[in-house]
């Protein structure tokens, strides 16, 4: 059996297109050459080109170098051999693995969309058989320099998209309104409740309402624990009940869906409960404001000042489920709840100190911890939220993230939660605008689309597989709404529309240009010649 390995190099561009990318013309044809298992053996290719090669034992590596002469999108999409398991190393010119990709398992196929830098590069083919049958066969690998398109599905197909999805989870709502989740039920139930109030579809009216009845019935009013003033403190307000073992996670998305339908109806009684939501959590944010029943106030030099955890009284931290707490209370403010400016600047004195700056983004807990795709994209999108686009730190965080473009069931080489990732890295590029938006809009549209299963549903891998495909299709929805044109109200007034940030693909190839000119001793005029003529060429885009 044969599969298909495709490279995909290019920048954004108006062009005819087929599958989200337009290809050149065929190149070369290579045959694979053994040895060739590591870097220095690599085969020589060219970056358009076909390769005729085979696994040749139960643990076979292919290695094959190429250049890229600009900065661009790189793509490997992988299709999958019966009863043999692919593992793909990217490493650059210092033999530094950069990415790794072993998501879909035995028989599948893998996928890699990443933006890289001019220079050299190797890819390592790990195939693993498990079915003996596969040694020997032989296999196809494609090299083509392609432009990744900059406009993808309609409007039209987004929104059926969305149809289906939201007809998928109202077809597995519970009687009380919710989606019971083993995991967490109410974070779950908000997700997709924001999905059905942003669409305002008239066939979903009622889905949305048994939400909002949900949490209603789930609100616990203060005066709950007149004579336990830390029970009242820790749970006075909450919209989950009383026990939840993500607790604030939970309150965090719940307060953010009920934000959002309040921000739409004018009802009185659900209004001075969300309040009291937001209230809790506003006195469960570790600062100096953090009433003593819940073990405050918390000093400016604790690891966790400015944070959330789990517990409304933890005095630790992580990026997490302050990322959702923070985006809770922006949506408050935009439902017309007051929300104390210091509640921001206390935040991003913790997510200030979550950045790392070795890895070039925010990781899950100040000052150390672990840097994935996801928490990069959670410190990008709030700190855009607190402080604007005028920060150094944040332009490298959005590099990081158009160095980690959507891959299917992938986080983009480090963490396992995907969606989550794709959601608010989706938040991320929208806020900064201009081309870190368009490059990722056209990048996972027609991802999803392509993965939307018959019945409406995606499905879910990795550590996400034990909320299941209700988290994940509301998070497909919600994602598809963004791209739809439609944002949620916390990010209407932050849809500043215009090139906020240099343009990343101008900003690369400039620096390209100036490496270039030194290397061949370009004179000055020259240089700004070539520089003019790149700037020519980008407004023509």
């Amino acid at each position: 059996m044969r599969f298909t390995l495709l490279f995909i190099v290019g920048v954004v561009a108006i062009i005819p297109t087929v599958g989200g990318v337009a290809a050149m013309a065929d190149g070369a044809v290579f045959q694979e050459t053994e040895p060739n298992d590591h870097a220095r053996a690599a085969n020589e290719v060219t970056s358009n080109c076909n390769v005729n090669a085979a696994v040749k034992a139960v643990r076979d590596i292919d290695c094959f170098h190429f250049k890229i002469e600009k900065p661009t999108f790189l793509r490997a999409n992988v299709t999958g051999v019966a009863g043999v398991d692919f593992t793909l190393y990217l490493t650059d010119g210092d033999n530094k693995r950069i990415m790794t990709l072993n998501g879909q398992g035995v028989g599948k196929g893998e996928q890699l969309l990443r933006r890289v830098r001019r220079g050299s590069y190797v890819l390592n083919v790990t195939a693993r058989v498990i079915d003996k049958a596969g040694v020997g066969k032989k296999y196809r690998i494609e090299l083509r320099e392609v432009v990744l398109k900059q406009y993808e599905p309609s409007i039209e197909q987004i929104k059926a998209a969305i149809k289906r999805g939201l007809t998928f989870l109202a077809a597995r709502q519970a009687p009380d309104g919710s989606w019971p989740i083993k995991f967490s039920t109410h974070g779950v139930t908000g997700l997709a409740m924001m999905g059905f109030v942003a669409e305002k579809l008239p066939e979903f009216k009622e889905t949305s309402e048994k939400s909002a009845a949900f949490f209603r019935k789930s609100f616990v009013p203060p005066g709950s624990h007149p004579r336990n003033p830390t029970a009242e403190a820790r749970i006075a307000g909450s919209l989950v009940g009383k026990r939840c073992g993500h607790f604030m996670y939970e309150q965090a998305i719940a307060v953010l869906a009920m934000s959002e339908y309040v921000h739409h109806k004018k009802d009185d009684a659900t209004r001075k409960m969300v309040e009291q939501a937001v209230a809790l959590l506003l006195r469960s944010q570790n600062s100096a404001r953090k009433p003593k029943d819940l073990r405050g106030p918390i000093d400016a030099k604790a690891k966790g000042f400015g944070g959330w955890r789990y517990r409304a009284d933890g005095g630790g931290a992580d990026l997490s489920v302050s990322g959702w707490c923070l985006i809770a209370l922006a949506a408050a403010e935009t439902a017309g709840f007051k929300i104390p400016p210091e509640v921001r600047k206390d935040f991003m004195n913790y997510c200030r100190r979550c950045w790392n700056d070795k890895e070039k983004g925010y990781q899950y807990q100040a000052p150390t911890g672990r840097m994935t795709n996801t928490t990069n994209a959670v410190g990008v999108l709030t700190t855009l939220m607190c402080v604007g686009g005028e920060c150094d730190v944040v332009r490298k965080g959005l590099r990081t993230i158009r160095a980690n473009f959507p891959n299917w069931e992938i986080e983009g080489g480090v963490g396992k939660y995907p969606f989550y990732y794709w959601y608010y890295a989706s938040r991320a590029m929208y806020v900064a605008g201009g081309d870190y938006w368009k490059q990722w809009r056209g990048a996972i549209v027609p991802m999803l689309l392509k993965h939307q299963n018959e019945d409406g549903s995606w499905d879910a891998a990795f550590d996400e597989e034990k909320v299941g495909t209700e988290y994940t299709t509301s998070l497909a929805v919600l994602i598809l709404q963004l791209c739809s044109g439609n944002p949620p109200a916390y990010l209407h007034g932050l849809n500043l529309k215009t090139e906020n940030y240099p343009c990343g693909q101008m900003a690369d190839d400039v620096e390209s240009l100036i490496k270039k000119a030194k290397r061949d001793r370009t004179t000055k005029e020259e240089l700004i010649g070539k520089i003019e003529a790149l700037l020519e060429r980008l407004r023509g885009e």
